[in-house]
């Protein structure tokens, strides 16, 4: 990727941006790392030899691919099937994390192309702003659109960052793709800084009446089959729905963010009630 770098951050700091900027990417686990050491695995991304992490679970690891295989067209996507509200669901996400609080340093976990690391960075130029996820080909686009960022391969699940590392986290529609939700709200727990604040933005499933009905149809019916002639990905567009339906209701989804550890849990709901934005704080 032309001289920028994705890999683990040590375990034993916080992240560094000489760790995450600069060279080759380097550095990731197969497994879950020890706090002290990553174990490296090699890959292949745009010719160059990289490293990547590889979840255990085998539906982590299907769900990396499909990510993966979208990866060149995900952007577009986004803001075509979401009508451009994306970029205001981001905007509102950035504001609730930053607006709490001494924010200095803020990760970006499932970051995918990053753009609302980058909307983090624009709303607070003071703030250090770090990307993980687990997808390179994401990793490599996010890098391209964002240098100043560092952006690191991690698995939510076995987050490569020591306790109390950050004083807020947020997660733009990657909760919900996670193999064990549960603990992954215990490793976003652990990353933050007691009284820290966690900020999600998730699918959920559409509310009922017409306009859940509605949304029900244009997610089941338009959706995949435009996804699919733009990306050629008939799998990522039937599986958006899928896990959407699948996905608790904002209710029963404040009640695992208490459960993992966290306190004064909101959800509200936008974009025809398909949208929710959940804001909690690490309980001291």
């Amino acid at each position: 990727m032309r001289g920028q770098s994705i890999g683990w951050p040590r375990q034993a700091d916080a992240p560094r941006e000489s760790e995450a900027i600069g060279g080759r990417l380097v550095g990731c686990a197969t497994s879950k790392p020890r706090k002290d050491e990553a174990v490296p695995a090699s890959a292949k991304v745009e010719g160059t030899t990289v490293s990547a992490p590889t979840p255990g679970a085998p539906e982590s690891a299907r769900v990396r691919s499909m990510f993966d295989a979208i990866a060149p067209r995900y952007d577009l996507l986004n803001h075509l099937l979401s009508m451009n509200l994306d970029h205001g669901w981001r905007r509102k996400a950035a504001r609730a994390a930053l607006s709490f609080g001494t924010v200095e340093r803020v990760l970006d976990l499932c970051c995918g192309t990053g753009d609302l690391a980058i909307e983090l960075a624009r709303q607070s130029p003071a703030a250090r702003v770090f990307g993980g996820d687990f997808s390179l080909a994401m990793l490599a686009r996010a890098t391209r659109k964002a240098q100043r960022i560092p952006f690191s391969a991690a698995d939510a699940l076995h987050l490569p960052y020591r306790d109390a590392a950050f004083d807020a986290v947020t997660m733009a529609f990657g909760l919900r793709n996670l193999a064990d939700r549960a603990l992954g709200l215990r490793e976003l727990a652990r990353v933050l800084r007691p009284g820290g604040r966690a900020v999600i933005l998730e699918f959920v499933p559409p509310g009922r009446g017409l306009v859940g009905a509605a949304f029900r149809f244009y997610l089941h019916h338009v959706l995949p089959r435009i996804g699919r002639a733009i990306s050629g990905d008939v799998s990522a567009y039937t599986y958006l729905p899928q896990s959407m339906e699948k996905f608790p209701p904002p209710d029963a989804l404040r009640a695992e963010f208490e459960v993992a550890g966290f306190e004064h849990t909101t959800a509200t709901r936008m974009g025809l009630n398909g949208v929710v934005l959940v804001c909690a704080q690490r309980r001291p």
